[in-house]
């Protein structure tokens, strides 16, 4: 009975706290990037996802392994779970990080201006035209010291295992010869499922593993490479296995 009441409650919070304060802190958005660029736009997003976390009922437990640099820039690689992701990772991340978001989300009214603000990549998964621009947007990105957000799954598992990974985030980091660190989420679908609404108090594991050297791969090791990360994150999320045949598409 506790449960559903807390989970009543916690939806409602979570909902009108998404409504009622994206629009104005938006425009915050947009202000903070106009005098502090990406990174004063960044940290108000980080304010945001750590207020909806607060008011959805999310309690969270980071552990980052020692040899993560705070200041250098990386190329984060996570498993996708729910909606809830994106507020856990933001708010949690050891550095600044842009993400890859659907080109779509940037029509939107003063909230896709505060995406464009903050700098975060536009993608079109259905237009593989423009995979060229992205990558090329997503590399200044880092050349700017802002570290890059990757789901290399490219949507939400609907089982908590491990799809395969596509191979774009792997090539941004071969490119930019960024260290790929691999990061475990666990407790997200439960709270968040998938497709749904409902916010379930509770708390979500947030393991960021140590970095992973891309030169020691390069283009030719990139199989290894994408071997290596999704069974790093594997343990660090807990996470089971589905054998499945990647494709060449960029994670966003």
């Amino acid at each position: 009975m506790r449960e559903a009441i807390g989970t009543v409650f916690f939806t409602v919070s979570g909902n009108l706290w998404i409504a009622l304060a994206t629009p104005p802190l938006a425009i915050v958005t947009l202000i903070a990037a106009l005098f502090g660029g990406n990174r004063a736009a960044l940290a108000v997003g980080r304010f945001w996802t750590s207020l909806w976390l607060f008011f959805a009922g999310t309690r969270l437990r980071v552990q980052v392994a020692p040899s993560v640099d705070p200041g250098s820039t990386c190329v984060y690689m996570v498993n996708h779970l729910s909606m809830l992701d994106i507020p856990v990772l933001l708010t949690s991340l050891p550095s600044p990080a842009v993400f890859l978001a659907k080109k779509s989300l940037f029509g939107i009214p003063v909230f896709g201006w505060a995406l464009r603000a903050a700098g975060i990549v536009g993608v079109d998964r259905k237009n593989r035209s423009e995979a060229r621009s992205t990558f090329a947007k997503a590399i200044r990105r880092m050349s700017e010291g802002l570290s890059l957000l990757v789901f290399p799954e490219g949507t939400r598992s609907p089982d908590g295992r491990l799809r395969a990974f596509k191979r774009g985030g792997f090539l941004l980091a071969i490119k930019s010869g960024r260290a790929i660190v691999p990061v475990g989420l666990k407790g997200t679908d439960r709270l968040n499922p998938k497709g749904s609404l409902l916010y379930r108090p509770g708390p979500v594991e947030v393991r960021y593993g140590e970095p992973i050297e891309v030169a020691a791969y390069g283009v030719k090791g990139l199989e290894d490479l994408v071997a290596t990360v999704r069974g790093r994150i594997a343990d660090l999320a807990g996470a089971e296995l589905v054998a499945e045949r990647s494709d060449d598409a960029a994670g966003a």
